[in-house]
């Protein structure tokens, strides 16, 4: 089930409100495992209100029939081993910042896919799409720009190949997906071989994977050892086309790997606690990071420090139906010192978030999320390690990345999140959002210091270990440039009921200024952007 899909919303109020209870925080959920959750909830109503009701029962008559037919995009033919469905799809993005009409962006998605299902615990789907696309980053508020495409682009100008496609015309590119999945046991287990987004956490954004990174082939297993106890397992490829073909003279490599192992505990309905271990490796053939009962964090320290390892904490509790507080630690590099320290020396890089949801009472299905979320300096930046040569490289990226974006929140190192967000499902086809951030981010000029030891927020500039001692202490705010940025947000999405078009309306209003500090930088004027978003999906 896709992630943008409005049912995790009503799922999560559904859980908050006590109807579901130990739902696992590794997305997406398989269809089977939707309507299962869907039913669950159905069957406690009486902690339900009518209109989360109604809400369910749509999603329910939407998933469980088979959209299958040319009213559905598709053809379909019954087989041997099952059903199976042949399609297209239509994706247009369309975004203006009208404070500026030379930024235009432009993105245009054809779609074909086979999907099926063989017997009642195997699926598949695969999808070969091309783009058409003029890409423009300044039509999206601050770091929310991600990519929407895969590798190159390629068009009939000058130059005929982009790697990034901000050109003056448009590009063609391409998109892969696909997902191979094996259900088992009432589906307690799970095994998916598949290239997709994933959003493994509680929050709105999550600090170790978050559902705006770029998908990536990776094998995943999820078990339900217990009623109480739950598994997530991936091993995934990872690289960085982009940087691999500015750089191929270069003797640095970007393939790289990604192992992350999730322990979930429901020990009681009201509180959650996972522990989470996560490993970026150079590929290579690694068994200890290939067995899912292997833990990432501790296995490096079996073959020596070749890799960069984390570990983060979650835990979520719910207030008596009516609310739910959450918190996140992600934890990079830590050194055991004072607590004056802990929080002043640079080398100790770590992540934290905190955050309340709140169903709104007297509005239907309407959430209210509030969240603090706060990135050190040098959190996802690493040091390429020079022990692992591969691909015909004598060094391997491995910062905390794919694809040149974050795996884990969107931010950069050295900075800090004041998210107010409300959402609501009007109608099981409405969706409205209003969201506003306060966005601060430092960094200091690398080439104006000469590289010399400085608080650092880019993810390409790691710490020197060999200048532990030079770096100055952390004191946020203060020690760079920073940039203030205030971003308000109003989205709506509608589906319509007699026709296979799904329609997001979205506007933004983004204010930034920058306080140099002592940074040595000449501050940019203020920037103003009104951004408008027209997107459309058909089938």
């Amino acid at each position: 089930m896709d992630l943008s899909h409005p049912v995790y919303h009503i799922l999560k109020i559904a859980e908050i409100k006590g109807a579901l209870t130990g739902l696992t925080r590794a997305k997406p959920y398989s269809r089977s495992a939707v309507i299962r959750y869907l039913e669950t909830a159905s069957k406690n109503r009486e902690k339900l209100d009518a209109h989360d009701l109604m809400l369910i029962e749509s999603y329910l008559n939407e998933f469980k029939g088979q959209k299958s037919g040319l009213e559905y995009g598709n053809l379909a033919m019954q087989g041997g081993l099952g059903l199976f469905m042949a399609g297209i799809t239509f994706e247009s993005d369309y975004r203006l910042n009208i404070n500026d009409f030379s930024h235009v962006h432009m993105f245009n998605a054809l779609r074909l896919y086979m999907k099926g299902d063989i017997s009642d615990f195997f699926s598949y789907y695969g999808c070969f799409g091309v783009t058409y696309d003029k890409v423009e980053p300044q039509c999206f508020s601050p770091y929310s720009f991600s990519k929407q495409w895969d590798g190159f682009h390629l068009g009939f100008g000058d130059p005929r190949y982009s790697t990034d496609g901000i050109e003056p015309i448009p590009y063609f590119s391409f998109v892969l997906e696909n997902e191979l999945t094996a259900q088992f046991f009432n589906d307690d287990l799970t095994v998916r071989f598949a290239r997709l987004r994933r959003d493994w956490g509680e929050s709105a954004g999550n600090l170790y994977l978050s559902e705006n990174a770029r998908p990536f082939e990776g094998v995943e297993i999820h078990a339900r050892l217990a009623p109480a106890v739950n598994i997530a397992y991936n091993v995934g490829s990872l690289g960085n086309w982009l940087k691999e073909n500015e750089q191929s003279s270069s003797n640095l490599s970007f393939q790289k790997m990604l192992t992350i192992q999730m322990l979930e505990f429901f020990p009681f309905d009201w509180f959650y606690l996972s522990v989470t271990s996560v490993a970026i490796w150079g590929k290579r053939f690694e068994l200890g990071y290939l067995n899912p009962l292997m833990y990432p964090v501790m296995h490096q320290n079996l073959h020596g420090n070749f890799d960069n390892v984390a570990q983060i904490i979650n835990c979520s509790f719910n207030i008596a139906g009516i609310a739910r507080a959450y918190g996140s630690l992600f934890v990079d590099e830590m050194e055991f010192v004072s607590p004056q320290e802990l929080f002043s020396r640079p080398r100790n890089m770590f992540a934290v978030q905190l955050g309340a949801q709140i169903p709104i009472p007297g509005l239907p299905a309407t959430l209210l999320t509030l969240q603090y979320t706060k990135i050190e300096p040098f959190v996802y930046a690493h040091y390429p390690e020079e022990y692992l040569p591969t691909m015909s490289a004598d060094i391997v990226d491995v910062s905390y990345t794919h694809d040149n974006e974050n795996l884990g929140y969107y931010l950069p190192p050295n900075s800090d999140e004041f998210l107010i967000k409300i959402e609501t499902l009007l109608f099981y086809n409405l969706f409205v959002g209003l969201k506003y951030q306060l966005i601060r981010h430092g960094t200091n000029d690398w080439d104006l210091l000469a590289g010399t030891p400085a608080i650092y927020g880019d993810v390409t500039i790691p710490f020197d270990y060999e200048q532990v001692d030079s770096y100055p202490d952390k004191s946020f705010l203060n020690d760079g440039i920073y940039d203030w940025n205030n971003i308000i947000t109003l989205q709506a999405t509608y589906s319509f009921p007699q026709f296979p078009l799904t329609l997001t309306l979205t506007y933004s209003f983004c204010y930034t200024t920058w306080v140099a500090n002592a940074s040595g930088v000449s501050p940019p004027d203020d920037v103003i952007k009104n951004i408008i978003s027209v997107k459309l999906k058909i089938f």
